[in-house]
C-alpha cells in the first residue's frame, strides 16, 4: 500500500503503449541468477528497491555498450567497463593505456567521458519512471543505498 496513490496516479498519466520509450531486453539469465539467492533478512521492499537500483544500472550498461558498438569501439568498452564496477579494482591507468594503445592522459579523459555518461544515463532513466523530474537527485541517493546493502 506504500505510495498507492502516487503509483496510480503515475499510471493514470502513463503515455499508452510505451509511447517514445526504448525498450531494452531482460537478461532472463542475469535476474534468475540474483533472484536464486535472495537474501533472507531483507524485507519485501528493500529486495524490491535493490532489483530495481540493480536493472537501472543494468539498463545504463546496455545502453553504454551499445553506443560503444554503434561507434565500432566493442574492444574498448570491454576493458573500459571495469572502471565502472563498484566489486573489483580497475586494472591500473598505465597497464590499461598500454593494452588499448592510448596515452594515461587519453585513457584518463575516456574513463572521465565514461562515467560522466554513465551517470547521465542513470539520471535519465530514473527521471523517466518520475512525475515530478525535480526529485531525480534523491532517486538517485535511495538507488545507491539500495546497492550499498549487502
Amino acid at each position: 500500500m506504500r505510495h498507492f496513490l502516487s503509483d496510480e496516479h503515475g499510471r493514470r498519466n502513463a503515455l499508452r503503449r510505451g509511447g517514445g520509450l526504448t525498450f531494452v531486453s531482460l537478461d532472463v539469465s542475469s535476474a534468475e541468477t540474483r533472484l536464486a539467492d535472495p537474501t533472507t533478512d531483507d524485507s519485501p521492499d528493500a529486495r524490491f528497491e535493490r532489483e530495481w537500483a540493480l536493472q537501472v544500472v543494468e539498463s545504463a550498461l546496455t545502453t553504454l555498450e551499445s553506443e560503444a558498438r554503434d561507434k565500432g569501439r566493442s574492444d574498448q568498452w570491454e576493458v573500459l567497463r571495469s572502471y565502472l564496477s563498484m566489486e573489483s579494482e580497475p586494472p591500473s591507468y598505465p597497464e590499461t593505456a598500454a593494452r588499448l594503445g592510448m596515452t594515461v592522459t587519453a585513457l584518463k579523459v575516456a574513463v572521465h567521458r565514461l562515467r560522466q555518461r554513465f551517470r547521465e544515463l542513470l539520471r535519465s532513466t530514473i527521471a523517466d519512471t518520475l512525475e515530478d523530474r525535480s526529485e531525480v537527485d534523491d532517486e538517485l541517493a535511495q538507488l545507491i543505498q539500495a546497492l550499498r546493502r549487502p
